[in-house]
């Protein structure tokens, strides 16, 4: 078995060049009965866990995977997105998952893992999924433009 985050986690590793970002859930802790807190100690930002040749490779394949393949009757964007999407089965049930990322120009991408639990919908999956990287990729634009503009300013 494994967990969205996880699945997140090596999308994110497919644009990073076989580079995972280390998810931290702790920053701080904070004695009873004090107000001062102890910064935890910080997770490497990130680590391999495919060499970079692997991640280009998988990087070309979802991207084609929506682009010409499978998904891309169910997927049609401007944006450049990456994906695959399938069925998982635990017992009885099924969950429809997509795994995907989009990269802009900036060079920043976007990771994201949907899973929908009791369903056999995956084209559903692929859908939310790429409308959520369709929008984080447009933010990540406007943020880009208005430091770009800041600079300028500047």
């Amino acid at each position: 078995t494994v967990s969205p985050l996880r699945m997140a986690t090596i999308a994110a590793a497919v644009i990073n060049e076989g580079n995972a970002p280390v998810p931290q859930s702790l920053g701080g802790t904070r004695a009873p009965g004090t107000d001062i807190w102890q910064n935890t100690a910080a997770a490497p930002a990130t680590e391999a866990i495919m060499t970079s040749s692997v991640a280009r490779r998988l990087r070309e394949l979802m991207v084609g995977n929506v682009a010409t393949g499978g998904l891309s009757e169910i997927i049609q964007s401007e944006v450049t997105i990456g994906g695959h999407s399938a069925l998982a089965y635990a017992g009885d049930s099924a969950q429809a998952w997509f795994i995907g990322f989009s990269a802009g120009e900036s060079g920043r991408g976007v990771a994201i893992a949907i899973v929908l639990e009791d369903s056999l919908d995956a084209a559903a999956a692929a859908s939310i999924g790429a409308a959520a990287l369709e929008a984080a990729q447009t933010l990540e634009t406007r943020s880009s433009d208005a430091n770009l503009t800041e600079n300028i300013v500047d």
